[in-house]
């Protein structure tokens, strides 16, 4: 419902908005609304991104795997994209859209979920040219800690 309301009003077929036309934002008792929904929107994505790169990061500690995953992340997000607006200019119906980003969703949302629940603390063993180098750096190789996932 919000989908339609907000983001399709002028091409949907029926009552999309509220009356009187475009909304400007300076109006605030009738911007309010879609000026909420959009910040929350925003929120969730932010939120989502940083929960997706944080599992990348509990993968691996070597930085080179670390950028292969979160350029394979970032290429799947940009053909989801394209896919998006493709979909769009097919004049794919809305609410079909719509259910397949939710499915879409609900699949991602479950594997990060059982993802983020398999991750456990456990010690980063260092070679001794790894030791040497961060001492270097000033780097208490001790009490490093990295967060893996079990096998």
């Amino acid at each position: 419902m919000m989908q339609a309301r907000y983001t399709h009003g002028a091409s949907a077929t029926g009552p999309t908005d509220y009356p009187g036309g475009a909304i400007d934002f300076m109006d605030t008792a009738r911007a309010a609304g879609p000026c909420i929904l959009y910040a929350c929107m925003g929120i969730q994505d932010a939120l989502w991104n940083n929960m997706a790169y944080w599992l990348l990061g509990t993968i691996t500690n070597d930085a080179t795997k670390l950028a292969r995953y979160a350029g394979f992340y970032k290429a799947i997000q940009s053909i989801g994209a394209a896919v998006s607006w493709q979909l769009d200019a097919k004049n794919v119906a809305f609410k079909t859209q719509l259910l397949v980003n939710w499915a879409l969703l609900d699949v991602a949302a479950v594997m990060m979920f059982y993802l983020s629940f398999r991750i456990t603390n456990s010690a980063v063993e260092f070679t001794e040219s790894e030791r040497e180098m961060l001492a270097q750096a000033n780097v208490d190789t001790d009490t490093e800690k990295m967060l893996v996932i079990d096998d």
